[in-house]
């Protein structure tokens, strides 16, 4: 909120609406305040994955998997699974010492239950924007076409 707030979207006041409440911009960011009082961000409200009620934030399973010495680059995204509904799905640039049973074993130590993927795809690459972020949108429709 303040002097320099944008008054809106250009030509989208479906948009605007969405994100401006009273003056104040509300953006998906997710984040808490760690035990030193320091706000830490986990990533995006709209990135969310529903799995059974419980909520997954894609970036803290990628960081779990990245710290695993296999694994190269990866990206957690949303996949229907026929008796499950939707379940965490990892695709993953493996090292060439990848394993993806160890790899398992170590997200089940580090993640809750239900943050462990259930479906694990290998790739020679994850597809980024022109600004270098994972191109996550790309990736949630084609699983959502899959």
């Amino acid at each position: 909120k303040g002097l320099t707030l944008m008054t809106g979207y250009w030509e989208d006041e479906e948009a605007t609406r969405r994100v401006l409440k009273d003056g104040v911009v509300t953006t998906a960011d997710l984040g808490f305040v760690d035990d030193k009082g320091r706000l830490r961000l986990q990533g995006r409200g709209d990135d969310t994955i529903n799995v059974g009620g419980y909520k997954v934030a894609p970036s803290e399973v990628e960081d779990a998997a990245l710290a695993f010495h296999g694994v190269k680059d990866c990206i957690c995204v949303p996949a229907e699974h026929p008796v499950m509904g939707t379940v965490v799905k990892l695709i993953v640039v493996p090292h060439t010492d990848y394993d993806k049973k160890r790899l398992i074993l170590f997200l089940k130590e580090k993640l809750e239950v239900y943050k462990v993927p259930l479906l694990y795809e290998e790739s020679t690459a994850i597809r980024r924007t022109f600004n270098g972020k994972i191109d996550r949108k790309s990736y949630v429709i084609a699983s959502k076409k899959a």
